[in-house]
């Protein structure tokens, strides 16, 4: 692998947790605000994916000039690649980061000042705009663009179903370190739990029917999946993925029904921690896993 390329992997794969990272920062943030998820996620990974989406920009310059370092800059050449594909793809990135940083901002501001609690709810707006911008995105980058408009819906409704997922990992996490004091448990967190759960299995099912639709269209036959790398790819992640959906049913049907009983809550809180840290782990290794399928090579149409 190139140095090139490895940069490409590595800010493709940064855009890519900072992509899912709004979605469910926003989502968890409607259910339970929480002053930390703004200022500890939603903020960084905004600022992390405008820095992100800029990086992987001149990543692409530079693996086109072959001139080294400096041959990232040749302002020539990108201006040339901003009216490409490449550049429309990332000027929805860049739109999309910016409205989800404007929305975080303003969550944070009505969080501390309470004259500004009325623009809450413009403020999620903003950001469900910005989330649909970056899914957008991928319908206009991704390997998708060359299909029909169909698969494009679907790649990029597969995006917003996988960042409320796995993009809520993390601030639910949070959520269950502060809200857990001593041996009392706070019946919002469970309902919060119970809620996430509820919604959980909309946007998982959504997740794999349109992860099924576009990989039937981008590698045609079931045979590719064996034969092809862009096919074993997809089956590591379909395996990392089905490890995540199993990790997630046990909080859902385990842990979460044993948090409401006072006798079984302090063991149910440490799981159902390790299982969120676990499903963590599992979701970077996904990000990998798409960063790699996208980079290293395409799927067979």
């Amino acid at each position: 692998m190139s140095v090139w390329l490895l940069a490409s992997l590595v800010t493709k794969s940064l855009v890519y947790l900072a992509m899912l990272a709004t979605g469910g920062g926003l989502f968890v943030s409607l259910l339970y605000p929480l002053k930390a998820i703004t200022v500890r996620y939603l903020l960084p990974a905004t600022i992390m994916g405008l820095l992100a989406v800029c990086l992987f920009f001149l990543v692409q310059i530079g693996q086109v000039n072959q001139q080294g370092v400096p041959g990232m800059f040749d302002m020539q050449l990108g201006a040339i690649l901003a009216e490409t594909t490449l550049g429309e793809g990332l000027r929805w990135r860049l739109a999309g980061f910016a409205l989800v940083l404007v929305a975080a901002a303003t969550i944070w501001l009505a969080d501390t000042h309470s004259r500004f609690h009325g623009w809450i709810a413009a403020a999620f707006i903003v950001g469900l705009l910005g989330c649909i911008a970056l899914a957008v995105s991928v319908a206009v980058l991704g390997h998708v663009n060359i299909l029909d408009m169909a698969t494009r819906v679907a790649a990029a409704l597969h995006l917003l179903a996988v960042s409320v997922w796995i993009g809520a990992l993390l601030p639910l996490l949070w959520v269950c370190q502060q809200a857990f004091q001593g041996d009392r448990y706070p019946g919002r967190l469970i309902l919060l739990l119970r809620q996430f759960g509820q919604f959980g299995w909309l946007f998982l099912g959504l997740m794999v029917i349109s992860g099924i639709w576009m990989a039937w269209q981008l590698l045609g036959s079931f045979s590719a999946l064996l034969t092809t790398t862009h096919g074993r790819f997809l089956l590591a992640k379909l395996a990392l993925v089905a490890l995540l959906m199993a990790l997630g049913a046990s909080n859902k049907f385990f842990w979460v029904s044993r948090l409401a009983d006072p006798q079984n809550r302090h063991g149910a809180v440490k799981g159902l921690r390790l299982t969120i840290l676990m499903e963590i782990v599992l979701a970077v290794a996904v990000v990998v896993a798409t960063a790699l399928m996208t980079t290293v090579e395409g799927p067979v149409r």
